[in-house]
This record gives C-alpha cells, sequence and structure tokens, in this order.
C-alpha cells in the first residue's frame, strides 16, 4: 500500500478548505440537527477520504496526459509513478467500501446517499466509457451535482434514518452553478493540455475565451441569486465575475491560473467572515 504521505498528497489537501465550507453551509442551512458528533464523521470524508477517491481515480485515468500537464506535480495534482497505479486503486476501493459502510452503520443514511453520488461522480466524470470529462457541457455539469452533493453531505450530516429534508432550491442553484464555474475555470486552466491531447472539454470545445465568458456570467448569476440575502456573499461573486471578465481579455495560462487560485481562497473566506 502507499504511505499516508503519499496518499495526502493524492488527495490535494489544497481544496479541503473550500469543500468543508461548503458542506459547513449545508451544516447550517439544516435545522435538523440531532447528534453534533456525527457531523465530524460526515466533514472527515470530505477530506482524505473524499479527495482520495475523486482525485485518485482521476489521476489513474490521466496519468499519461498528466506527465506533460506543467500544473500537475504539485498542490495542483500528483504524477503517478510506475507502480503506483495497481495500489492506488486497492486504498480507492477500501476508502469507498469503509466511508460507505460506515454512514450505513451510523444510520446516516443522507449522507450514506451524498457520499454514493460523490463516488458514482468519480468514476464517471474520468473512466471509460462514461468519462464526462472528455463530454463538453456534461464534464462541467457533473462538476456542479458534485458540488450539491458536498452540500447534501452537510445538511443531512446529523440527520438520522430516512427522512431526509431538502434544502431550498435557491441554495442547490446557487451552489450548483457556482461549483461549474470553477469547474470551467479550471478547465480553461487545462486548455492548451487538453487541446494538445484532443481531450475534448468545454473550454476546447467553446474556446478559451466563450468558456471564460460563460464562467463569468456563471458567478453573475449566483450573484442576482443570493441577491440582498448577504451582501457580502454577492460582492465577492461579483468580483469574481469581474475577474473571469478580466482575464478573458489577459487570458494567458499564468493569468488564469493566478484568478482561479484567488477565487478558490476569497469565496470560502467571505463566508466564514459572514458566518462569524
Amino acid at each position: 500500500m502507499l504511505n499516508l504521505k503519499r496518499l495526502v498528497m493524492i488527495s490535494r489537501p489544497l481544496y479541503y478548505l473550500p469543500v468543508l465550507v461548503l458542506f459547513a453551509g449545508g451544516l447550517t442551512a439544516s435545522h435538523t440537527a440531532t447528534f453534533l458528533g456525527l457531523s465530524i464523521l460526515a466533514a472527515f470524508f470530505l477530506t482524505l477520504p473524499m479527495g482520495l477517491i475523486v482525485y485518485g481515480v482521476n489521476d489513474i485515468a490521466d496519468r499519461e496526459s498528466d506527465s506533460t500537464n506543467p500544473r500537475k506535480g504539485g498542490a495542483d495534482g500528483t504524477i503517478l509513478h510506475a507502480g503506483e497505479t495497481e495500489k492506488l486503486k486497492k486504498a480507492v476501493f477500501l476508502t469507498t467500501i469503509i466511508s460507505l459502510f460506515t454512514f450505513l452503520a451510523t444510520q446516516q443514511y443522507g449522507v450514506f446517499i451524498a457520499a454514493s453520488i460523490i463516488c458514482l461522480f468519480a468514476y464517471t466524470y474520468s473512466v471509460p466509457p462514461f468519462r464526462f470529462k472528455t463530454r463538453p457541457v456534461l464534464d462541467s455539469l457533473s462538476n456542479g451535482l458534485w458540488g450539491v452533493a458536498v452540500l447534501l453531505t452537510g445538511y443531512w450530516a446529523n440527520v438520522l434514518g430516512p427522512y431526509l429534508p431538502l434544502p431550498s432550491l435557491r441554495l442547490i442553484s446557487i451552489v450548483f452553478l457556482c461549483v461549474t464555474a470553477y469547474h470551467i475555470l479550471g478547465a480553461a486552466m487545462d486548455y492548451e493540455v487538453d487541446r494538445a491531447n484532443n481531450d475534448s472539454t468545454i473550454c476546447v470545445a467553446l474556446g478559451k475565451t466563450n468558456a471564460l465568458l460563460l464562467c463569468s456570467l456563471s458567478f453573475l448569476a449566483c450573484a442576482v441569486l443570493v441577491g440582498t440575502r448577504s451582501l457580502l456573499i454577492s460582492c465577492c461573486l461579483l468580483v469574481c465575475a469581474l475577474l473571469v471578465f478580466i482575464g478573458c481579455r489577459y487570458n494567458s495560462p499564468k493569468a488564469v491560473r493566478r484568478i482561479a487560485a484567488t477565487i478558490l481562497f476569497l469565496i470560502p473566506i467571505t463566508v466564514v467572515l459572514v458566518v462569524t
């Protein structure tokens, strides 16, 4: 088996913060808490276990193309060494089975459903014959669905039994659009590599500038949906839309990476400020 340090690297800890903030948003929006300790279990799943499942499967499927991607090999994803693939497959399988069984055993049926959606996303996004990653529009929409599943993990974290309340359609729409937008931005970062490898992502299909415009409009739609309910979050989303729009003019790989990094931490920090 791979050692713990290597597994953590594969799980991309850089993304733990925004994911946990999304989880916290779902937890805060829920008014059905029973045993608060169960939320810790659900939150932990969204760190190393979920990262290992989602990004581990992706790293296995993209091992060859990742070797030519300048973003890989650090915080944005590792490059698997020879002989690591089979070990990682076993680690992903065990992590999936243990996580899902744990939620069933604790009667967190809602979290079990949300976690199952996340695991299904990990497989269908990266692995043929589905491989939504290379199916324009579906690549971004499937990421939006994953974001909603993370939200529901928080919303249902303290709910025991089969009765599962749902968050408002507005909240679901905001999360769906926001995560979809960030995926488009991520596809823009990989535009040159994906085009060279003949991977038809949403950015390759629409063109980099058009994809960034769509991303900017998605953040703008999120800001409109939030409205006056939280002016700080609305302003944050407007800033995100503006940054991406600027990226349409200065769309070098370096500029897009800087915009993506800014947005990755700008939204979570804004949400934390609102909550506190």
